[in-house]
Formats: C-alpha cells, sequence, structure tokens
C-alpha cells in the first residue's frame, strides 16, 4: 500500500509545532554547519495539484530530500520532542548526502537525534520517553493566557507551560525533588 503525503501551508501546522522545529532547525544547521529547508506534511486529502508530495509505503514522520535546498519533510502532530528528533534525524541524512556517506547511516541519524533531543530539552532522552510513553494523548484544551503576554510571545508561553507540565512529570518518575535544576529548559526568546 502507498501512502501519499501532501506539503502543507506554513499556517496550516500549530504555533507550538513550528516554534520548537524553528528551533531544531537553527540547532542543527548550526551543529551541522549545513542549512536546511523545513517543509511540513499530512497525509494527502485535498487532492490539490498545486501542493507538493511524496509517497511512503508506510507512516513516516520525515523525509531527508537529496535536493539543492536540503528539504527536511516534517509530518504535522508530531509531538515536540519526535518533532525535534525528526529534523535531526533527517538533517543528519542530509549532512550524510552532501558528504557521501552510505555506511551505517540509519544507525548514524538514530544516535544523532537522541543527541540532539537530549541537548535541546536538556535531559535524560530515554527515561523521558519512558515517562512519555505512558501518557495518553489529550484533545488540546484552550488556554486562557495571561494579561500582557504579546502575541508573539503566546507560542512561546505555550512551549514553555509544556515544557514545565513534562519537567514536572519527569521529576516525579525519576524521584527528583522539585529544587534539581538539572531538568529544566531555558529557552530564550
Amino acid at each position: 500500500m502507498v501512502i501519499r503525503y501532501e506539503e502543507l501551508l506554513t499556517q496550516e501546522v500549530p504555533n507550538s509545532q513550528r516554534s520548537i522545529a524553528w528551533e531544531a532547525k537553527r540547532f542543527v544547521e548550526k551543529d551541522l554547519q549545513i542549512k536546511i529547508n523545513i517543509v511540513f506534511f499530512r497525509q494527502a486529502d485535498s487532492g490539490d495539484p498545486d501542493r507538493k508530495s511524496i509517497e511512503a509505503s508506510r507512516q513516516i514522520a520525515g523525509r531527508a530530500e537529496r535536493d539543492e535546498f536540503g528539504t527536511v519533510w516534517v509530518r504535522e502532530g508530531l509531538h515536540f520532542s519526535e518533532t525535534i528528533k525528526t529534523i535531526a534525524h533527517e538533517g543528519r541524512h542530509i549532512w550524510q548526502y552532501n558528504r557521501d556517506i552510505n555506511s551505517d547511516v540509519e544507525n548514524d541519524a538514530v544516535k544523532y537525534e537522541k543527541e540532539v533531543a537530549s541537548r535541546i530539552l536538556g535531559y535524560n532522552l530515554p527515561a523521558a520517553e519512558k515517562v512519555l510513553k505512558r501518557e495518553k494523548p489529550q484533545k488540546p484544551k484552550k488556554r486562557e493566557e495571561p494579561e500582557g503576554v504579546p502575541v508573539c510571545g503566546r507560542e512561546l508561553f505555550e512551549i514553555r507551560s509544556k515544557i514545565d507540565k513534562y519537567n514536572s512529570k519527569l521529576r516525579r518518575a525519576l524521584g527528583l525533588d522539585s529544587k534539581n535544576e538539572i531538568l529544566e529548559v531555558r529557552i530564550s526568546p
């Protein structure tokens, strides 16, 4: 069975995913000294011939293209840690393509994605993944923002709120007290 995916317009992607994707993109570009172009996608439903599309034999989180732009396709709706890992993984493939590296590319990309996610999120990823996998996905709730939060800061506010929530869960799961600063994630505006 072949699954067809189509490119999304930037405004069709949730702000929180776009924000974390741009952070991951900047990190990977600086770390690997490459340029990548992020394209979000979802399973095709519009049949719009003007939208770029890709096909795969299974569900995918991302794909790297060997093109002049270093295009990294990222599936819409991924959890923020999966978004980071997908961009790092596919960015690593772009880096490999540029250097004609053909041996053990998948293991290298998996290792790199975990390293990047740990460095960006600031905690031990394997332990964090165990906690996050136990969670059941919830429908997003409309959240009231405190007064005085500028429109451009809403995305940052949402991301910080999510990170605080996961840090609390990780502390409890790992048996750490609330004063432990190791798991804090700092996002600069």
